[in-house]
């Protein structure tokens, strides 16, 4: 991240490239956390259907 050079007055740009990080980031654990719950449920009905 040291391409990003903000200065005195780009506080609040900053602030919004940091809350856009923030939401992208949350969408790619939800979605880890999705994936590792589909793959339980996935082993779950596996053995259901033994």
């Amino acid at each position: 991240m040291s391409d990003l050079k903000y200065g005195k007055g780009d506080e609040a740009e900053a602030l919004k490239l940091a809350i856009r990080e923030l939401s992208e980031a949350q969408k790619i654990v939800h979605t880890a956390l999705i994936s590792e719950k589909l793959e339980k449920v996935s082993k779950l009905l596996a053995t259901v259907q033994v």
